[in-house]
């Protein structure tokens, strides 16, 4: 039996045993009440008749109580005793108090008042005494404590007999003055269980919160239960340091110690094992739990243990449950104030300018809609226009590119008509041409404040005998959003390295996931200088960050980077595109097409998701003209010697280790990331999921794309990713625009 089941037998007889003390307690009241009535009406009729004897006359009082007797010869006192209690209805109170049964939900009465307690009442004092004592009791339904009742009191209220027209009044229990025998001992029950309810009222619970893979805290509850779940959601988010919206699942031991969700907290208990689900606006994370992924380091390379077969399709089978790896990626991120939560947007929306600019700008715009006379801005206008406008673009990035000039101009132009150039073809060139002046002199001025993304590019971080600004200027070019941010509000240098090496001890300890979620997201802008400025070796790279090199840390990274989830944005959008990417391949020709069309057939052998995945990217990368197995690299696990060489002269690529005589359905037996030879992942579920985290690499590392394979990549970058979409190459504006007008035929 559980503790609460224990408690509540305990209850259960001790309120058992209470109830038959304060009943047995009642019936003395009303046996008294009934001799005390008795023996006045004794004495007023043993006065009426001396007075009678002495020739005195009665009063009106007296005169109405003999109503009942004049006329009649007298009687003894026992006979007199009997014709007045014949008189009076007998009145019979039943106080009966139920308990629940748990086993059959049966009631049975714990305590049966006697058939006769007041025999001198009359009937309508009894159902009044009745409706008293049931008014107080209190009703159960909101105590925790199914059993616990409150004390019944019978209120002071002086009620008339019917026939006697006496008096008598109702004492409260609690009145020091009653005849109780027992009055201390309910005293003392009372106190016990007074002190029972506040103890489990107010005594600490213990729960375990599973916040990830591999990843739990404990919980205490010090002022106990809490009352509703969204408070008990509230004391986990404070105490687990939780960010964003998750929901709460119970471990229910009927069910094999499955999980479901949390809708009351009559679910669970002290020591209760609870889950964290994180909650985002997409739907798919909204009702899938977090997949489980155990991460361990072997040797040199984080080795990923085989998942269940379970577990791979929960992470990598459907879009909609991929997402929930980049969930759990997002659930403890916080940023920095120095990092940027968005991406350049679609649509340019133009900022409001100073007052005085604006107030000139509709004065221009009214001229214009009526006379068609375009303003010439002086100065002072055009100034105040390009300051407001570069503010507003370097909220999202401090090297624009052309096409987004172009976008500003155009935006700039739309909003404010009254300022196209009439000697322009587009009307905007000189828009454009002042704007990148400007933001020059822009840069100039946050290299001067200290702006780290800016600092990079200067010429005392330019190698030795350069002296031009322009070389190799370190910016942004694969769409990220956080390329070199600068460090957050009172953190040095100094303080982010000791974060670093508290990292490495951090990254030893067992289910401490969040933890070094935390102290990642704290060194972001140190790693990010470290990769950007110095671009280090990975071997050394590693070394310093070993914490990177686990997928949700990539995954984690890549979002801080871009602001975009990786796998689930990957997974979603490339079987999207899957259906209408294979009708492509299928009407490829040549010798690339027949290619193409023996991985076809592989696809019509299996409903393996991730064997359809794997053929579309090897398909892609030659309907581009370009060799599949410069970065997907497959090998023997017979031969373990030339494998090791292979892989130590692969620059960047994924490895595939395939057992002799297995079938295509067959998982391989190892799945890898390498970088510059060295093993940085392995241990995958698939090729496809290899490729995504290659992709991970990329950006958390900053590298470039493999020039032989530069479309494969732009496809997966601005596809799949959808990351710089509107800036393509021929080549893959070429296939977009095909895949496109197929789809909305």
């Amino acid at each position: 039996m559980s503790k609460l089941q224990f408690l509540n037998v305990f209850l259960t007889d001790r309120l058992t045993l209470a109830a038959q003390e304060i009943f047995k307690a009642v019936e003395d009241i009303f046996s008294e009440y009934n001799e005390e009535i008795c023996r006045s009406r004794k004495e007023i009729e043993l006065l009426r008749r001396r007075l009678q004897q002495a020739g005195l006359p009665l009063d009106s009082e007296t005169q109405s109580c003999s109503n009942g007797t004049r006329g009649t010869p007298a009687l003894s006192e026992e006979q007199l005793r009997c014709e007045e209690d014949r008189k009076d209805t007998e009145v019979q109170i039943k106080l009966e108090l139920y308990t629940e049964e748990e086993d059959n939900g049966v009631q049975t009465s714990v305590c049966n008042g006697s058939p006769s307690l007041l025999p001198c009442m009359d009937t309508d004092d009894d159902q009044m005494a009745c409706k008293d004592i049931e008014a107080q009791m209190i009703d159960n339904s909101e105590n925790d404590f199914p059993f616990v009742y409150q004390d019944v009191q019978i209120k002071n209220e002086p009620e008339l007999h019917a026939e006697s027209g006496s008096t008598f009044t109702r004492h409260s229990s609690d009145d020091p003055g009653l005849p109780f025998r027992d009055q201390e001992m309910l005293t003392q029950h009372r106190m016990e269980l007074a002190e029972i309810n506040e103890s489990l009222l107010t005594s600490p619970i213990q729960l375990k919160i599973i916040t990830g893979p591999q990843s739990s805290q404990r919980v205490i509850l010090q002022y106990g239960m809490p009352t509703s779940v969204p408070d008990l959601s509230k004391e986990i988010k404070k105490q687990c340091n939780l960010q964003g919206n998750f929901r709460l699942q119970y471990m229910d031991p009927e069910f094999d110690n499955e999980f479901f969700n949390l809708e009351s907290m009559s679910e669970i208990q002290d020591r209760s094992t609870l889950k964290v689900v994180c909650l985002t606006k997409s739907s798919d994370c909204d009702n899938s739990p977090i997949p489980y992924v155990a991460t361990s380091q072997s040797g040199s390379a984080c080795s990923l243990p085989a998942l269940s077969l379970s577990s791979c399709d929960a992470l990598l089978s459907p879009p909609s449950t991929s997402a929930n790896f980049d969930c759990f990626a997002s659930v403890f991120h916080q940023p920095s104030s120095s990092i940027k939560s968005s991406a350049w947007p679609p649509v340019f929306t133009v900022p409001r300018f100073a007052y005085d600019a604006e107030l000139k700008l509709e004065q221009g715009n009214a001229i214009f809609n009526r006379q068609g006379i375009y303003l010439s801005p002086d100065p002072k206008l055009k100034i105040s226009i390009l300051d407001g406008l570069a503010e507003e673009i370097v909220k999202y990035k401090v090297y624009p590119s052309d096409a987004e000039y172009t976008q500003v101009a155009e935006a700039l132009i739309k909003k404010h008509p009254c300022l196209k150039e009439r000697g322009s073809v587009n009307g905007y060139s000189g828009w454009k041409t002042s704007l990148k002046y400007k933001l020059g002199n822009y840069r100039a001025k946050l290299r001067h404040i200290g702006c780290a993304e800016v600092i990079v590019n200067s010429l005392k971080h330019k190698p030795d005998g350069i002296s031009s600004p322009a070389y190799q200027v370190k910016k942004p070019r694969k769409a990220e959003v956080n390329y070199c941010p600068s460090l957050p509000q009172g953190e040095t240098p100094e303080s982010l390295e000791a974060v670093r090496v508290t990292l490495l001890s951090e990254i030893q300890k067992k289910n401490n996931e969040v933890n070094v979620r935390m102290l990642m997201d704290k060194s972001f802008s140190i790693r990010r200088h470290e990769v950007v400025k110095d671009s280090p070796l990975i071997a050394n790279f590693k070394d310093r960050w070993p914490a990177l090199f686990r997928m949700e840390e990539i995954c984690a990274e890549f979002e801080r980077i871009t602001t975009v989830p990786l796998v689930s944005t990957f997974f979603a959008k490339m079987d999207k595109y899957s259906a209408k990417l294979m009708k492509l391949f299928a009407k490829r020709g040549g010798v690339y097409g027949q290619r193409i069309k023996n991985l076809l057939i592989t696809t019509t052998l299996t409903d393996n998701i991730d064997v359809r995945r794997e053929c579309v990217l090897r398909s892609l990368s030659l309907y581009l003209n370009e060799e599949p197995s410069g970065f997907i690299r497959e090998y023997m696990d017979t031969d373990v010697v030339s494998t090791e060489e292979a892989i130590q002269n692969t620059l960047l690529g994924v490895f595939v280790i395939k057992v002799k005589g297995s079938n295509i359905e067959d998982r391989p037996a190892n799945v890898g990331v390498v970088l510059e030879g060295l093993r940085v992942l392995e241990g995958l579920n698939s090729v496809t999921h290899a490729t995504v985290m290659l992709m991970g690499l990329i950006y958390a590392l900053n590298l470039s794309y493999p020039l032989e394979l530069r479309y494969t990549f732009e496809i997966m970058q601005k596809l799949f990713l959808e990351l710089d979409g509107h800036r393509l190459s021929s080549k893959v504006q070429m296939l977009k625009t095909k895949l496109f007008s197929d789809v909305f035929e």
